[in-house]
């Protein structure tokens, strides 16, 4: 399998204003994460913390999964595991590993991080590189470029140390097992009782252009869409008619 098969980089996924997004939801809701100097926010978290800020998360999330789709060429055929939003400060590191390393962790397939802060500017170090042969691969950070990657062994990585500012990423991993998809757990805290009425628009799968992004692996399969017709509902009587009526039995009783 080729480097070009394993990873990719995509830059300008995402624009500035879709990242400051992201960025306000982070800042406004992380809580101290996994390991020391990160802060993290799940969807999850997010979801029982302000769903009314779920769209610009669930929209991009949405995305990111399409590209993965489609680059690893596994239409309808991957689940998001887990979505996390993510920040790093100085003294946050991790060293070399791969992320199906653990027993624990073997679900994940593919591994996603969407930057959404540019190294130099907003922090420095905190650079992302993949083990190699001739040495670290290693991958810029700059707002809007996103990463992918398989989880397993051939993508052995490391993030060195951030030495100022913070670091903010959407990271997100993958299984083809659909028994570890997130979405369940999601979709069960949307449905409580609790969460009824927090107003979640149904445009938020929409571009601009109003075409629905979940559509996209169906349509990449070569399904064509077909827009359902509106229902024609017959019009009611004419108000004309109970008049005309009311006038022919006038003229019968007279």
């Amino acid at each position: 399998m080729g480097t070009s098969e394993i990873r990719a980089v995509y830059k300008n996924f995402l624009t500035q204003h879709e990242a400051q997004q992201l960025l306000f939801i982070q800042r406004g809701l992380a809580v101290s994460g996994y390991r020391p100097h990160v802060r993290s926010l799940t969807l999850f978290d997010l979801v029982l913390a302000e769903p009314r800020l779920l769209p610009p998360l669930v929209r991009v999330r949405q995305l990111v999964l399409d590209a993965v789709e489609e680059h690893f060429d596994r239409p309808c055929q991957v689940f998001v595991e887990h979505t996390s939003l993510i920040s790093w400060s100085p003294g946050a590191s991790i060293g070399w590993h791969f992320d199906s390393n653990r027993g624990y962790l073997a679900q994940r397939h593919f591994s996603a991080v969407l930057y959404l802060n540019d190294q130099g500017a907003d922090f420095m170090g905190g650079t992302f590189c993949f083990l190699s042969g001739s040495g670290p691969l290693r991958i810029e950070p700059s707002t809007g470029t996103l990463l992918l990657y398989t989880a397993g062994e051939l993508n052995v990585h490391q993030v060195e140390p951030v030495t100022a500012g913070e670091r903010a990423t959407l990271t997100m991993w993958f299984s083809l097992d659909q028994a570890h998809q997130e979405d369940a757990k999601v979709l069960a805290a949307l449905s409580s009782p609790a969460m009824r009425g927090c107003g979640l628009p149904p445009t938020m799968y929409q571009t601009p252009d109003g075409a629905d992004i979940r559509l996209a692996p169906l349509q990449r399969l070569g399904v064509t869409l077909v827009s359902q017709p509106q229902l024609q509902v017959p019009a009611g009587p004419s108000q004309e008619q109970p008049q005309q009526q009311q006038q022919f039995k006038a003229a019968q009783q007279g």
